[in-house]
């Protein structure tokens, strides 16, 4: 396990999933908009890196 990649991959995913929130802005209505989608996406892909360098160490 990489602690230093696992606080760059928190970091990032902080940074996407507050754009994600801006995106949304409360509204879930607005999840199905187009802009959406990609952050929702990277934030998942980033999600489950996250979840294989974590389990490196188990």
């Amino acid at each position: 396990m990489n602690t230093a990649r696992l606080r760059m991959l928190e970091e990032e995913m902080e940074k996407v999933r507050t754009r994600l929130y801006q995106a949304v802005a409360g509204h879930p209505a607005r999840l199905d908009q187009a802009g959406v989608l990609p952050i929702s996406r990277r934030l998942d892909r980033l999600i489950v890196e996250y979840q294989k360098e974590r389990n490196k160490k188990q």
